[in-house]
C-alpha cells in the first residue's frame, strides 16, 4: 500500500512528534465548524493530545496507528498523563520514564545523542507541545482522556470502513502511499464531508496526482494554508535547516471556497 514504507518496528519509533502541533491547532480554528469526531494518524499521539485544547468539550477524538508498538506507547503515555496532577509533574514523569527510552533509541538506531534539555526545548519551541509546560493546557487534555478512542488499524482501511469522522489529520501519509490509493483516500473523507489536514513534503513526487485526486473528490485548498505553511516550525518547514527536516507544504482541505 505504500511507497518506501517505513519499518514500523523497533528502529522506527515515535516518542515525540516531529511536526509543529500548534499549526494543527491553528488549522482546526480556521474551520467554519469545529470537529466533533476527528481522527488522527497516530505516531506519538502528541498531535492529537495537543489538538484537544482546540476541540469542543463534547468532541471524541480517535487515534489510529498500524503499529502495535505505537499503540502500546500511546496507552502508556496516557497512563502517565492520567496519574499526574500538573504539567510540571507530568513533565517530570516524561523525563524520568520516557526520555531514557528516547535517548537510548536514538543512540542505538541513529547514533545521535540528545540530552533532556534539548528534547524539552524541541517540544516547547519547535513542536510547540503546550500541555507539558502550561498547567491550563495540561488540565484540559487530562479531562478529555476518556474521550480518546484508540484503534490499531491501517489509516486507509479505517477511513474506508468508518463513517463517524468529520476531520482527519493525515500528517504526511501521502509521502508514502501508492498513487492507486489516492482517489479512495479522498473519496472516503469526502463521503463524510470531513475536512483534512495534510502535510506534503519533498519526499512525495506525486503532488500533481494527489491534487487532482482531491479536486475530483470536491476538496479545495483553504486560503489559510499558505499562512500555516509559513508559520510551521516542524517537519515540512520552509525555513529550518535541520537534517531531520524536509521542506513541505501544509494543505487544509475543505469543501467551501475560502
Amino acid at each position: 500500500m505504500t511507497i518506501k514504507e517505513p519499518k514500523w518496528g523497533d528502529s522506527s519509533f515515535f516518542f515525540i512528534p516531529n511536526e509543529d502541533t500548534s499549526i494543527i491547532c491553528d488549522a482546526i480554528l480556521c474551520l467554519d465548524k469545529q470537529p466533533l469526531n476527528p481522527v488522527f494518524v497516530g505516531g506519538s499521539g502528541m498531535a492529537l493530545i495537543e489538538a484537544i485544547n482546540t476541540l469542543p468539550n463534547n468532541s471524541n477524538a480517535t487515534y489510529v496507528d498500524i503499529s502495535s508498538n505505537q499503540v502500546d506507547y500511546f496507552r502508556f503515555f496516557l497512563s502517565g498523563l492520567k496519574k499526574s496532577h500538573s504539567a510540571l509533574e507530568f513533565q517530570d514523569w516524561f523525563i524520568n520514564t520516557i526520555y531514557p527510552k528516547l535517548r537510548d533509541h536514538y543512540i542505538k538506531y541513529k547514533n545521535q545523542v540528545y540530552n533532556q534539555e534539548q528534547v524539552l526545548s524541541a517540544l516547547e519551541n519547535l513542536f510547540r507541545v503546550s500541555f507539558l509546560f502550561c498547567d491550563a493546557s495540561f488540565q484540559k487534555v487530562k479531562s478529555a482522556i476518556n474521550r480518546i478512542n484508540i484503534k490499531k488499524s491501517d489509516i486507509l482501511n479505517y477511513l474506508n470502513e468508518n463513517n463517524q469522522y468529520d476531520f482527519i489529520y493525515l500528517s504526511n501519509v501521502v509521502d508514502y502511499i501508492n498513487p492507486e490509493y489516492y482517489s479512495g483516500l479522498f473519496n472516503d473523507c469526502s463521503r463524510n464531508n470531513a475536512s483534512i489536514y495534510l502535510l506534503m513534503t519533498e519526499t512525495c513526487n506525486q503532488g500533481e496526482l494527489i491534487q487532482k485526486a482531491w479536486d475530483k473528490s470536491g476538496y479545495r485548498v483553504h486560503k489559510k494554508s499558505r499562512v500555516l505553511s509559513a508559520q510551521n516550525r516542524g517537519l515540512g518547514s520552509l525555513n529550518l535547516k535541520r537534517r531531520w527536516n524536509r521542506k513541505g507544504q501544509v494543505y487544509l482541505l475543505t469543501f467551501d471556497v475560502q
